[in-house]
């Protein structure tokens, strides 16, 4: 869907008033303790259930539901320093509460940076999604995976020197689960969370590993060090998203 060969496939998206739609949508970045003023806007055909709007962390799945139209204004404090997410459906075509057709790509990163710590500017926010055309998914050929909306061989280059130390923070917004696994090099788990909560781990507490699930709406911040030269890949260890038939 990146190219202009073939056909398109028609989702919805957020974006910035005055800014055109966007995949995954609008990054909020800021740090802890900063009031968040939204306005969400729905300009669909159908009422838009919104999720992660919300002080963190938070006991409960918060709902906002706006009718076609209409426009939504909030008010809170971002609450806890971490990696979280917002999204939100605009249909009955959900799986265990998740949207896959074509309101699948609905979410934004949130991450809440923690005050007085030196930020890594080469950091980069990695959100995973999926679209699937029935429930059946790549049985039927109408999957398609997407890494910051888009899929290999489109998706960014991320280029290093040698023994830098590497920041990401990984987002699964899909309704499936990876094991995301980088070649050729461990790398350290941060915190692990979700779109309510993130446990961020003592340096001492740090695990060390080469393949890290991620359910549905979990999220990791990861770092790990290119020790040794060369091309490397970073990508699900699920069979059925990595082989070419898919």
């Amino acid at each position: 869907p990146e190219s202009h060969e073939g056909k398109g496939i028609h989702v919805f998206a957020f974006a910035e008033k005055g800014k055109p739609l966007q995949l995954p949508g609008p990054k909020i970045r800021v740090p802890e303790g900063t009031e968040i003023k939204a306005r969400i806007h729905n300009k669909l055909n159908a009422p838009l259930i919104v999720f992660g709007f919300i002080s963190k962390p938070a006991m409960h799945a918060d709902s906002i539901s706006i009718a076609p139209g209409e426009t939504f204004e909030t008010n809170f404090k971002t609450g806890a320093s971490g990696t979280y997410f917002y999204r939100a459906y605009a249909s009955d075509s959900l799986e265990n509460g998740l949207p896959y057709f074509n309101d699948s790509q609905l979410y934004g990163a949130f991450i809440v940076d923690p005050v007085n710590i030196k930020l890594d500017p080469k950091e980069r926010v990695i959100m995973i999604g999926i679209w699937n055309d029935t429930l059946n998914g790549v049985a039927d050929g109408g999957e398609e995976l997407v890494l910051n909306g888009m899929t290999w061989p489109y998706t960014e280059r991320l280029t290093y020197k040698q023994d830098e130390k590497v920041n990401w923070r990984v987002i699964n917004a899909s309704k499936q689960v990876h094991p995301m696994h980088l070649h050729g090099f461990f790398y350290e788990i941060k915190s692990k969370g979700n779109l309510y909560h993130d446990s961020i781990y003592q340096k001492e507490d740090y695990r060390k590993v080469v393949t890290e699930l991620l359910r549905p709406g979990e999220s990791i911040s990861m770092q790990w060090i290119p020790e040794r030269p060369g091309n490397w890949l970073f990508h699900c260890h699920t069979l059925v998203h990595i082989t070419p038939g898919s």
